[in-house]
């Protein structure tokens, strides 16, 4: 069979939104769903279905309909969690001094570029780059302290498309000053000028560039999604909230909840714990 194309799926798109809810919608929605999953692989048809849903509109029938099935989850947190039980039992050293110097240091230096503190501030807020770029909304913490610099962050990327994830404002602790962080994340968002840009093209566009800054400013072989399981287990080390496991505490401070922001979702924080501090810095 031949793999549906993205011409082919903005087709689909527009078919759909013409659809009025009924059999037809129904029978269309699937017949997308199936082809999706025949061209590509099932996480990447994930990723695929993610950019119909937002395309269609929030308020469109289709959008009850455009849901992977149970199984599908089922298979995907297969394959996810024999992933985590390798990742966890060859975890990678980290030095925290280290690599919190680095990135102070680029966002205080004047002739950084808007790329090396955009992945900087992947490390210090333990945000995605395109939350960093695009969907992110930080605001200062009254609560803030000291020991636990908090700032107030909405816009989460990933919300495995359920209502039921967490998209909320909640507080987030940072690596640096708040003050410091807050305008450095003005800044980059200003320069790079992202505002609604969809999540598949930000990834074709700036994917593989910020990868290479990541792996330039920090060295070794850092990707966005090391800065932020580095970011949790410093974190973790550092402000822990007293009574939670570092899992659960993983969890809180990287968004990851269920069911009406009530439940941690402690499977998915598990992707995150890569990371094992030297000694000299627990």
């Amino acid at each position: 069979m031949a793999k549906i194309t993205n011409e082919e799926i903005a087709e689909r798109v527009e078919e759909i939104r013409s659809l009025p809810k009924g059999r037809a919608l129904t029978m269309c929605c699937k017949k997308l769903i199936v082809d999706l999953k025949d061209s590509y692989t099932l996480g990447s048809a994930k990723v695929k279905l993610s950019g119909v849903r937002k395309s269609i509109g929030e308020k469109h029938p289709a959008l009850a309909k455009l849901i992977l099935s149970e199984a599908d989850y089922a298979q995907l947190k297969s394959g996810w969690s024999s992933k985590v039980v390798r990742d966890q039992t060859n975890m990678r050293p980290l030095r925290a001094r280290e690599i919190l110097h680095v990135a102070s240091g680029v966002l205080a230096n004047k002739r950084s570029t808007p790329r090396q503190r955009a992945v900087a501030l992947m490390l210090l807020t333990g945000r995605r780059p395109y939350e960093v770029l695009v969907t992110g909304c930080f605001r200062s913490d009254r609560k803030s302290k000291a020991h636990a610099p908090l700032i107030k962050f909405s816009g989460q990327a990933k919300t495995r498309q359920s209502p039921l994830a967490n998209i909320g404002e909640f507080s987030i602790p940072v690596l640096d000053t708040p003050k410091v962080v807050l305008k450095n994340l003005r800044m980059v968002q200003s320069a790079f000028g992202l505002d609604g840009l969809d999540s598949e093209t930000f990834h074709n566009r700036f994917g593989k560039d910020l990868h290479s800054e990541c792996m330039m400013v920090f060295g070794g072989d850092f990707s966005p999604k090391d800065l932020r399981s580095a970011y949790a287990a410093i974190a973790d080390s550092k402000y822990r909230t007293k009574g939670f496991t570092d899992i659960a505490y993983f969890a809180t401070i990287l968004g990851h909840r269920l069911l009406g922001n009530k439940e941690l979702d402690l499977a998915a924080a598990m992707h995150y714990k890569d990371f094992e501090l030297v000694s000299e810095e627990r």
